[in-house]
């Protein structure tokens, strides 16, 4: 599809390059009586891109790369899901689900310096990681009257994971191995619930979740609490609290530190839970037949998180934000964070082929490294506004037109500016760290329209649908990152896709 536009002169911001993928998913229901089901799902993905800036054309103002200025580098992403359910029911107050899911990704990035010709290409890093995930699950569902249920269960997860990171050190003239490592880990999880209904206003749901995760042995008991009052017919207010833990990626236990001898230490395979207390008060109201709005505040602090031991800006917090996780030596779970706001979800149901959801959030998220100072995490934008609406015009009795539009505006991500002098010194692209994640970019805005018509079959077997989704169809311009182009010496700005019109025709039987 994309080889198709590209012909057509449509920009993807990749260059020449040009995004290959492919994709499949099933879902296959099995009753085995009246009492039971098995179903069998998966789902995968394959997919390259080759951002090779020796190929870039530097006449075309459109043909700026994702990837770094002075680097041809190629990216290779697959992964895949698939896994078995099987449900069955006792009798109407007692059913037990259990499964087994097998899931994987491989990722594969090879970046290729070029000289100041752009002639020749010297290979600078070399990542390849193959991530696994085997995990059993079991829960048992039980009610026992009107008023109580429970839920017991175990998720019992083995990780697998093959990674090996090389990096050439151009001053010194030597590769360094980052991380190189072929082993799993195992985690185990068990939970209960119980659900109890006062009377008809008023209802708590609680639990308790324990889990162990033998990388650092590390154990978290989670109790959490919820209680809902419904103390009209149309509103009711809601209470949440809970501890919740969390393990942190794979890879980065993989991270070793380097010593001068050659030799090297994985210094970070002992990092425990980063654990995060919840707070969360609502509100809801049911205003008209189909209309509600929902009101929430929330209060989430962040213990434990990853930190480096020196004195830094750096937190753990911050990944995702990039395409990768920083391979980074010398962790601890010493990091703190916290994030707070209000929500508010304005929500009109569908009814007479017409619906409309606009949520607000307005929020804070900061962080502390070991520094022991706090910034703004790369995520506090600050505010989101989404609006969705859609409306559906018959046009006789088996055909209709639809109209559907989204909007997106929030606050930019924050960043690090770039240190051009130091860029020019090693010329690649080098952050001024100085005053981490104080700067943020400019309003991020994105609106999509799609357009469908539908007609249904005479005999009512089956329908067709055509339609044109129009991706930002104002064309703005959101801005993806800046970095430091050699060839020109200069910072350059990247930005996200602009607009791009989407055909689709489906048959639905």
């Amino acid at each position: 599809t994309l080889g198709v536009f590209k012909a057509l002169g449509m920009s993807f911001g990749t260059g020449a390059a040009i995004p290959q993928y492919q994709d499949l998913s099933f879902k296959i229901n099995l009753p085995t009586g009246a009492r039971g089901q098995f179903q069998i799902f998966g789902v995968g993905g394959l997919s390259n891109i080759n951002l090779l800036d020796s190929k870039q054309d530097t006449t075309k103002k459109d043909e700026l790369l994702y990837g770094n200025g002075g680097f041809d580098q190629y990216f290779t992403a697959n992964t895949g899901m698939a896994g078995i359910n099987y449900n069955y029911f006792f009798n109407n107050n007692t059913s037990l689900k259990v499964g087994l899911l097998q899931s994987g990704s491989y990722s594969d990035f090879k970046s290729d310096s070029l000289n100041k010709n752009y002639t020749e290409a010297y290979s600078n890093l070399k990542y390849k990681t193959l991530d696994t995930r085997t995990t059993f699950t079991a829960q048992l569902n039980k009610k026992v009257s009107a008023k109580n249920s429970f839920q017991l269960g175990t998720y019992l997860t083995r990780f697998g994971l093959n990674t090996q990171v090389d990096y050439f050190r151009f001053i010194q003239q030597d590769w360094i191995s980052l991380r190189d490592l072929k082993g799993g880990a195992y985690l185990t999880e068990v939970f209960g619930q119980w659900k109890h209904r006062f009377n008809t206003r008023l209802a708590l749901n609680s639990g308790i979740h324990v889990q162990h995760f033998n990388l650092g042995n590390a154990i978290a008991v989670e109790p959490r609490l919820g209680l809902k009052y419904q103390f009209k017919p149309n509103q009711s207010v809601s209470l949440a609290t809970g501890i919740h833990n969390q393990t942190q990626p794979l890879v980065v236990y993989a991270n070793r530190t380097r010593h001068d001898d050659g030799t090297y230490t994985k210094t970070n395979e002992d990092l425990g839970f980063t654990k995060a207390y919840h707070a969360v008060l609502g509100y809801d109201l049911r205003f008209a037949q189909f209309w509600r709005v929902k009101a929430e505040t929330y209060y989430q602090y962040l213990d434990k998180v990853p930190v480096e031991m020196r004195s830094s800006y750096y937190s753990l917090l911050n990944s995702g934000a990039d395409f990768g996780i920083d391979d980074r030596d010398s962790l601890v779970n010493k990091g703190t964070g916290r994030n707070y706001g209000v929500e508010f979800t304005l929500e009109r149901f569908l009814n007479k082929g017409f619906y409309m959801l606009w949520t607000t959030s307005l929020f804070q998220s900061k962080y502390k490294g070991s520094d022991g100072i706090e910034h703004n995490t790369t995520f506090n934008g600050n505010y989101v506004v989404n609006v969705l609406a859609g409306k559906e015009f018959k046009l006789g009795l088996k055909s209709s037109f639809l109209f559907d539009l989204k909007a997106t505006v929030s606050g930019g991500k924050r960043y690090n500016p770039i240190d051009l002098d130091k860029s020019r010194a090693e010329q690649k692209t080098v952050y001024d760290y100085s005053a981490a994640f104080a700067k943020q970019r400019d309003v991020y805005f994105r609106p999509d329209l799609k357009l469908t018509y539908r007609k249904g079959s005479k005999n009512g077997k089956f329908t067709q649908e055509f339609s044109i989704s129009l991706t930002n169809f104002v064309n703005h311009k959101n801005i993806f990152t800046e970095s430091y182009d050699k060839r020109n010496d200069k910072i350059i700005q990247q930005f996200q896709q602009g607009f791009l019109p989407i055909p689709q025709y489906r048959i639905l039987f």
